[in-house]
């Protein structure tokens, strides 16, 4: 459901004045789109700036919210106070839902707007590679609210923990999969072993944290695949150290909820399987086709123009910049 569906507000008039400069809607406030709005501040366009939040999230921190080491709060600040000092730049609390390329429209949850330039940054969402049942199962961390579920899954796991009658089912309670050896996986499997060590034992200090396991899972062979061989060995060295069981040649191939099954067969029970195994693009429909690769992104020129598309732009994680000299 689009926020407001089914509101008095969903349908709404975007309600934007008339201006005499060329108007340039931006779709996101994420870093790429923030940051842009904030470059043509004050300058003579009008700026209309479109999230479905009010708030921008600074999504490096998620892990910290959901080790309980950050408030929401403490990552989290609302758009319009960016924009205090800005006389061009337009707020509107929105869902996109298409863009006419043609007539140079937008349909949004409140009402179409009508744009000179339009930049979409849009950015990224979970990447499942269309295993519905991971999907289903697992716990993403792309948002606020995402990273305090996952907070609130270990807590509820412990407080199970406290009251199962099996041993074996105490383990799978006490046990944390964290799918995806890049840096979000890497960072959030060390916040969860320094929860495990100094935070848990407090709160329940009849469980024993020695039984605690934290496993990372990588398919590729290395983890910070991205990075150089020796930040790789590093991370996986350090992480040893701290606990937590690396296992950079593994493929997670289901999750029903209690166990996760692996290419080679091998199995390991839990209830808690956070998937930080890759991202997709969240392509605006409207945009052809042909220009949309099969991970969501947006090929774009070398001036972030989406190619075939004049006026439409594309910049952040939803961009895939073609350079026709490579």
């Amino acid at each position: 459901m689009l926020p407001f569906e089914g509101s008095i507000f969903y349908y709404m008039s975007a309600h934007l004045p008339n201006s005499q400069y060329p108007r340039i809607v931006i779709i996101g406030a994420g870093f790429a789109g923030l940051r842009l709005a904030k470059k043509l501040s004050n300058k003579p366009f009008q700026v209309v700036l479109i999230d479905r939040n009010n708030f921008h999230q600074f999504q490096p921190l998620f892990y910290q919210v959901a080790t309980a080491g950050l408030a929401p709060s403490a990552i989290s600040f609302p758009i319009r106070k960016v924009f205090h000092s800005a006389n061009n730049v337009i707020f509107r609390l929105a869902s996109v839902e298409y863009i006419d390329t043609n007539k140079k429209t937008i349909q949004t949850s409140v009402g179409e707007i009508a744009f000179d330039k339009l930049v979409i940054a849009v950015g990224a969402d979970t990447n499942y590679f269309n295993n519905s049942q991971i999907e289903q199962h697992a716990l993403p961390m792309k948002s606020v609210q995402e990273s305090l579920q996952m907070r609130n899954r270990i807590l509820e796991c412990m407080e199970a923990a406290l009251i199962s009658e099996s041993e074996e089912d105490r383990e799978a309670y006490m046990t944390i999969l964290v799918v995806g050896g890049g840096p979000t996986g890497t960072e959030v499997s060390g916040a969860l072993s320094e929860m495990k060590r100094y935070v848990l034992p407090k709160d329940y200090p009849e469980l024993d944290f020695s039984k605690m396991a934290i496993h990372l899972l990588e398919a590729s062979g290395k983890l910070l695949n991205g990075m150089s061989s020796k930040s790789s060995e590093a991370a996986e060295r350090f992480l040893s150290d701290m606990g937590v069981k690396v296992n950079s040649s593994a493929l997670v191939e289901s999750f029903d909820g209690k166990t996760v099954t692996m290419k080679d067969g091998k199995q390991l029970k839990t209830h808690t399987l956070i998937w930080a195994a890759g991202i997709k693009g969240n392509p605006v429909k409207g945009i052809q086709p042909d220009n949309i690769l099969p991970n969501g992104r947006v090929k774009t020129n070398l001036f972030n123009e989406v190619i075939g598309h004049p006026d439409i732009y594309a910049i952040g994680d939803i961009a895939f910049i073609e350079d026709p000299s490579l």
